[in-house]
């Protein structure tokens, strides 16, 4: 919710902006990190599917970083709208 909140910092992060993206990681990192650790369910394609934790803090801070790697390259940056949750 934190950029649908701030069009200013979303047209920052968006144009690749450090500290914007330092904001955006700051705000998701510990709650991603937490789901993670945990594991998750969702729904896709009208199927309930599960998603295990990651049992090693060496992975979760891998799979953390990998993750925040893809979403703050610039095609994902600029492919987002705005308009959804990130």
């Amino acid at each position: 919710m934190l950029l649908l909140e701030d069009e200013q910092l979303l047209r920052r992060f968006r144009a690749g902006d450090r500290d914007a993206m330092t904001t955006v990681f700051n705000h998701y990192a510990d709650d991603l990190a937490h789901y993670l650790a945990r594991g998750f369910a969702y729904r896709a394609g009208g199927e309930l599917r599960h998603v295990s934790g990651v049992r090693q803090r060496s992975e979760l801070h891998d799979v953390l970083a990998e993750t925040f790697r893809k979403a703050f390259e610039e095609r994902a940056r600029l492919g987002y709208s705005g308009l959804s949750p990130y």
